[in-house]
């Protein structure tokens, strides 16, 4: 099954990929390169010094590298840049089956629920969208842990609140993958809070559950500090960033689009929505309403209010500004999709309760079918239909996937560098600096973590801009010697330089803090 969802993929000259496809790829790229030449550790870099135009580009501080870089490993077996992302993606989607398999099956205590759930769940055409339109590496990953954050909620909330560890692990995981998706994962859990009002415990087992999904979140935040704490950091040094924003009402969904979305010739939106199936699931609940149990009744009823969200029937207007780093309102069918995936098995089980085996065998396999009839025909047409956001084209020949290397999405720069951003491209130290004629910039290069420069300077300077931006952990070096660093009003990095030849590096180091959190993350 994982493999038919991106069999499309295998066949054909190649894709055309958007700007977050390109994003994505270029993240794995610099992971590839650093783990082809040697280095074991630089699968995890701090700083991108061979993509995103190699200038110590602070990707990884601001967005976590830890569940995608596997990739890397199977590029370096197959030594095939295209063919390798596409097995991660079938690794990707297996478990994603996988997840939700085990979250419906022991939650309804039946193996065909499970089953369903997971077909239901695999081939949403929200998860199609993310995977293969828009390319979100790190968001497709995060369908594999949701379910677990369900069934975390699940036995804190209605069976054993002892198993509160279950959601922490699923929320940890989310947060060293995507921290948007954190975010979104975040309201599902306050929401489904609401079940203990409808809940018959009694007031002391309502107290103690509540105190148990505390509990969780902390420990959930002790086990990802090693990203948060340093990206908390970061994100306060850095002040506003590049991060691109939209007017949320504007992207909003009408709701008769999200069930016929999959469709051909929909424009940027393709995809974006539950799909037919989607749509059945959600009026098969109101036949079933009646013998659901009130934690399936209360997950329909969350699934539901999160598709309204979606659509424009939310004033998405009045919550411009305090949510409009959630970009566009849809990423909330990320917890719609979850949701329907889960009562589909509940609600099939109950219409199909009188089915024999074979029945529910032919049933499983028509739902197979049909759900492959529609994957193929999405997928086939975004191989080569990425609506207006086509950047690259890429080639099954492309073995280091290089076009990616150039990928120059700088949102992780502070605003404050948007005028010197053409020097960092070129590496130019002679141009950052009003191209002073008492310097000569010989060459340029890099390595993991580090950009190197030669300098011939005809007096000693103070200070002189290098064309890279500072975070905590960058130090400077110049002739083998750490040279103190100052930080202008475009956050680039100063230094001091001598008469003569003068060899620059530019190193990033872990910081106090990162070590730090690393061991916390570690212990707990």
């Amino acid at each position: 099954m994982s493999f038919l969802v991106v069999a499309p993929y295998f066949h054909g000259a190649g894709i055309i990929t958007n700007v977050d496809g390109t994003f994505h790829i270029s993240r794995l790229q610099e992971s590839y390169l650093s783990l082809k030449s040697g280095n074991l550790f630089g699968i995890f870099p701090d700083v991108m010094t061979q993509a995103f135009g190699k200038i110590g580009y602070p990707q990884n501080l601001f967005y976590p590298i830890f569940i995608v870089a596997p990739e890397a490993i199977i590029h370096v077996i197959i030594k095939n840049g295209y063919f390798s992302y596409y097995i991660f993606l079938m690794i990707i989607n297996f478990c994603i089956f996988i997840s939700m398999y085990l979250c419906s099956a022991r939650i309804s205590k039946s193996k065909f629920a499970g089953i369903v759930s997971a077909l239901v769940y695999g081939f949403f055409q929200y998860k199609i969208h993310v995977m293969f339109y828009q390319g979100d590496l790190a968001e497709s990953i995060v369908f594999i842990f949701l379910p677990i954050v369900v069934y975390g909620l699940y036995e804190l909330l209605v069976k054993d609140y002892h198993k509160w560890w279950i959601l922490s692990v699923g929320m940890a995981l989310i947060m060293l993958t995507h921290v948007l998706s954190t975010f979104l994962a975040s309201i599902m859990v306050l929401f489904s809070l609401g079940l203990l009002f409808f809940s018959h415990d009694d007031y002391k087992d309502k107290f103690k559950r509540l105190l148990f999904t505390i509990l969780a979140g902390i420990i959930a935040i002790l086990l990802s500090c090693a990203f948060l704490i340093p990206f908390i950091q970061d994100y306060k040094f850095a002040g506003k960033m590049n991060i691109g924003t939209a007017l949320l009402y504007d992207n909003a969904m009408p709701i008769q689009n999200m069930v016929f979305n999959f469709l051909p010739n929909q424009g940027p939106g393709f995809g974006v929505g539950i799909g037919i199936i989607g749509a059945l699931v959600i009026i098969s609940s109101i036949f079933v309403w009646k013998k659901l149990s009130l934690f399936y009744k209360y997950v329909t009823f969350e699934a539901i209010v999160f598709l309204l969200l979606v659509s424009n029937f939310f004033p998405w207007q009045l919550v411009q500004t305090q949510l409009k780093f959630i970009q566009v309102p849809y990423r909330l069918l990320l917890l719609a999709t979850v949701l329907i995936g889960l009562m589909s098995g509940q609600c099939i089980l109950i219409l199909c309760r009188k089915f024999s085996t074979n029945k529910k065998v032919i049933f499983v396999s028509g739902l197979t079918l049909f759900s492959l009839c529609i994957s193929f025909a999405s997928n086939e047409y975004v191989k080569m239909n990425p609506g207006s956001l086509v950047t690259y084209y890429i080639s099954k020949n492309n073995d280091g996937m290089n076009t990616m290397a150039n990928s120059q999405v700088f949102d992780y720069l502070p605003k404050t560098t948007k005028s010197i951003e053409p020097y960092l491209v070129k590496h130019s130290i002679r141009g950052i600096n009003n191209d002073n004629k008492d310097m000569k910039q010989l060459r340029w290069y890099t390595s993991y973590d580090q950009i190197h420069y030669k300098l011939v300077a005809k007096k000693s300077f103070a200070n002189i801009t290098i064309p890279n931006i500072y975070y905590p952990g960058f130090h400077a070096y110049v002739n083998n010697k750490e040279v103190p660093i100052k930080v202008d009003k475009n956050k680039a990095i100063n230094i001091p330089v001598q008469k003569g030849i003068n060899n620059i590096d530019i190193v990033y180091k872990k910081t106090i803090i990162q070590i730090a959190t690393l061991w916390i993350s570690i212990i707990s």
